[in-house]
Formats: C-alpha cells, structure tokens, sequence
C-alpha cells in the first residue's frame, strides 16, 4: 500500500506548528511536527488537526496544513462534548481526507479518529504515549 496523504491528530500542535509561540508547548506537540516535518519532505502529504485558536478553519505553514476542529474551551458545558469538540473533531478529519491518521497520546480523541477511521475505510495509526495506557487498571482516563 502506498500512501500519499497523512493527517496527525494534534490538538495542541498549533503553536509549534506556525511558530507563533502562543500557547503553552507540550513533547507531545513537538513530536508530532517533528514526524510532520520528516513526513512532508518524504513527499506526503501531511496534515495536522489542531485547536481552533483564530487562525482560520485552513492554514498552510511550511508545506504542512493545520485544519481546526474546534476552540478549546468552546460550547456549553455539558453538552459541548458531542458540540462542537466530536462534531468539529469528525469536521476536520473529513477535511484532511487522508489515507492514515495519526493519532497520540490517548483520550477522548483516540476514540473520535478510530471510529471515524473505521466508518470511512481509513488507516489509523495510534501511538501509545505511556506505559499506563496498556495496563489494566493502570489507565489515566477512567470509564
């Protein structure tokens, strides 16, 4: 199989990514433009989903195009769950319309990208972040 088009799921990446220094930084993010760097001067096709922080639904930096989801404090508690974080989050992986996705470390967004992944026939692929995630009873995120 050969892929042409990748998009990481990266929230928080947007700083990092536009080298703007808003925002707070995390190794996480700087994995992920590290991989979208190297991954953009392989020849794909890279795309990162990032916060909505006012730069537009579509913003290319260096070859690499940052599609938001959502602001990250936005919605209604209570309801801002399914609106606008799924709802943008689904929005934003359509728009990417990548081949595989890449997505870390676990939550919420894990499970939005492997069900959209599946319904669409995509490639998904999830990197595990810390040890706890793959240990019964261990996980950070309780049910």
């Amino acid at each position: 199989m050969s892929i042409h088009r990748i998009c990481i799921v990266g929230l928080h990446d947007y700083p990092l990514l536009s080298r703007s220094g808003d925002g707070h930084v995390n190794g996480e993010s700087l994995q992920h433009v590290l991989l979208a760097r190297a991954w953009r001067d392989l020849g794909l096709d890279v795309s990162v989903v990032v916060f909505d922080q006012g730069q537009g639904a579509e913003r290319v930096h260096e070859g690499i195009r940052a599609i938001a989801a959502h602001v990250q404090g936005g919605g209604f508690p209570g309801l801002r769950f399914v609106h606008p974080r799924i709802t943008g989050l689904l929005a934003a992986l359509a728009a990417a319309d990548a081949e595989v996705y890449y997505q870390s470390p676990s939550g919420s967004a894990t499970g939005v990208t492997a069900w959209f992944c599946r319904r669409r026939g995509r490639r998904m692929v999830y990197r595990v972040a810390s040890d706890a995630n793959c240990v019964p009873g261990r996980q950070l995120i309780r049910l």
